[in-house]
């Protein structure tokens, strides 16, 4: 884990900072809705909109485990909050959020 983060918890190997927490999950729609993204400003998140709902568990598995060390690579250093959009390919996209500024450029 990053030095820089002296003071984060780490709970299952996810990096949690002192102000927010990752979230991985395949709902695109919370930061559209305004309770959702007045939470996600409030409480700081990181999310992961991770590709594949409808899609049977063994190729979201494998999406995530092809992506997971670059999400968490990019929530130790992208300034919360965000959220990003993981694509079936393993590529990461910055999603904005309403009223605010993309702060990351995209990780392919």
């Amino acid at each position: 884990m990053n030095t820089s983060r002296q003071k984060s918890a780490t709970t299952f190997g996810w990096p949690k900072s002192d102000n927010g927490v990752m979230v991985i999950g395949q709902d695109y729609k919370h930061h559209e809705i305004a309770a959702e993204l007045d939470a996600i400003v409030k409480h700081q998140v990181g999310a992961f909109y991770l590709w594949g709902s409808q899609e049977p568990q063994w190729e979201i598995f494998k999406v995530l485990v092809k992506s997971i060390d670059k999400m968490v690579a990019l929530a130790e250093v992208t300034p919360r909050p965000f959220v990003f959009r993981v694509e079936k390919s393993g590529q990461i996209k910055p999603v904005r959020l309403p009223g605010a500024s993309v702060r990351a450029r995209s990780n392919g």
